[in-house]
């Protein structure tokens, strides 16, 4: 789901599309870049650091991907500061160094560009959207199909369409013999 099909599918009177009230993602590109521009600082100041521009590039990619997985599955990342007590190996503490790039100074460049990353922007919207629903259920039919629900913004999403007095939601490679206990 995106904004683009919210614009299509929602009345702004009834919904929030049209309305959304949330930051502009950040450019996938613009988001690299200014990753491994982060990531190349912490190199001059870490021996474990990249050696060069494709190295930080790469490393930035890894980040980014980090970022979106946590944000996806709702995981607050800062919670890998105590993964690890202090009196563990070294190489941890160069790694939660290397973490901070994402935990406090991506954060931080983000705030202060007025920008969020792309799937924390899609959360929102799939969340605003559910909200916009529960208080006020669309009189129309509303079919979600295809979608497992694995990222939780859209499980929440699936359970708001199955609650709706015209919601359905059709479950991919769903087994119709399954006994009672399978069922429940």
């Amino acid at each position: 789901m995106d904004e683009e099909e919210l614009l299509l599918t929602t009345d702004p009177k009834d919904g929030v599309a049209g309305g959304l009230d949330l930051p502009p993602a950040i450019d996938g590109m613009d988001r690299q870049l200014r990753l491994a521009r982060l990531v190349l600082a912490w190199g001059k100041e870490n021996e474990f650091g990249p050696k060069n521009a494709g190295q930080a590039t790469s490393l930035a990619a890894e980040l980014a991907h980090l970022i979106d997985s946590a944000e996806t599955e709702g995981v607050d990342l800062s919670k890998v500061r105590d993964l690890v007590p202090d009196r563990f190996a070294e190489h941890w503490r160069h790694t939660l160094s290397f973490l901070e790039i994402a935990l406090d100074y991506w954060p931080e460049e983000l705030d202060e560009r007025g920008l969020v990353d792309p799937a924390k922007r899609r959360n929102l919207a799939i969340r605003a959207e559910t909200e916009a629903w529960a208080a006020n259920p669309p009189p129309h039919p509303v079919i979600a199909a295809g979608s497992t629900g694995s990222i939780p913004a859209t499980a929440e999403l699936l359970k708001m369409i199955a609650h709706l007095p015209k919601g359905a939601v059709i479950l991919p490679g769903l087994d119709q013999s399954l006994d009672p206990r399978g069922w429940q």
